[in-house]
């Protein structure tokens, strides 16, 4: 939390973070009035937190490739994140669990473009 813009920025995501659960736990408690409405909506929020957790640490690879180096790709998080998502597409597949399956799926991709732009760069 170095400068104040960056506590400001920090500030707001958490604020919006917990603005947004707070919105969905109202809409899924007053709104959705069937048990199967809530699971679907709150299937489709945690893939879509999910892929935004995965695709956060490509942020980097633009400079990654204006830089040529892969110094700032943090291979240890690449790897746990490559492995972590891997196990649950195999957990998701087995049961036959779509939402468990694509967007780690997706995550598995995503560790394994970034740890291939470590291994190139």
């Amino acid at each position: 939390l170095g400068s104040p813009a960056q506590r400001s920025a920090l500030e707001i995501i958490a604020l919006s973070a917990t603005s947004m659960h707070i919105i969905a736990t109202l809409f899924t408690t007053f709104l959705l009035k069937s048990q199967k409405q809530r699971q679907l909506f709150t299937g489709y929020l945690a893939n879509i937190i999910l892929i935004i957790f995965y695709a956060a640490p490509l942020s980097t690879l633009a400079d990654v490739l204006a830089t040529k180096s892969a110094a700032s790709i943090y291979a240890p998080l690449s790897i746990i994140a490559g492995v972590n998502s891997a196990l649950w597409v195999i957990y998701g597949l087995a049961i036959k669990d779509f939402f468990l399956a694509i967007p780690n799926g997706a995550g598995l991709l995503l560790a394994i473009v970034q740890l291939s732009f470590k291994a190139i760069f």
